[in-house]
């Protein structure tokens, strides 16, 4: 029942982090709608996979959890560097950074499930996977189009 709970919670808990942060303290990313999608198409797969994550680890499935975690690791980040060629082009190297670190992190959890990983150390490692969700969304969220200033404005925006 308790893993129950604590899946409950972890899951509303990441649907809400996941939700574009609107706070005046954050940095507005100006991308243009291509990039806008392959963002938005990027972190719905991520929270996906920490969802796939979160039922493997409920029914205790260490085959399943290695393989949700595996795709979202830096295969995922490989297969969209491939497929939108230069990603990361304009973003703030710190946002990319965050990136890498995500799916690196989500790499560790896979391995530790593979290699039979208890309770003590996968959720831990889950944990961290959430941690760079929670810190680059508290730093950085996707501008709205009419907050980005166009050349004609200038860039002082």
């Amino acid at each position: 029942m308790w893993t129950r709970i604590q899946l409950a919670v972890s899951g509303v808990s990441l649907l809400l982090l996941a939700l574009p942060c609107m706070a005046a303290d954050t940095i507005g990313l100006c991308v243009g709608d291509d990039m806008r999608q392959r963002l938005h198409a990027e972190m719905r797969d991520l929270l996906g996979a920490v969802h796939g994550v979160h039922t493997a680890l409920a029914e205790r499935d260490l085959e399943a959890l290695s393989t949700r975690a595996a795709a979202a690791g830096t295969a995922m980040a490989g297969q969209i560097e491939k497929h939108a060629g230069s990603h990361h082009a304009g973003l703030p190297h710190d946002f990319v950074k965050i990136g890498r670190a995500t799916h690196a992190a989500f790499d560790d959890l896979a391995t530790l499930a593979r290699d039979g990983g208890a309770d003590g150390e996968l959720w831990p490692a889950l944990s961290k996977v959430s941690g760079y969700c929670v810190q680059c969304h508290a730093k950085y969220r996707l501008a709205l189009p009419g907050d980005c200033a166009t050349e004609d404005e200038g860039a002082g925006r």
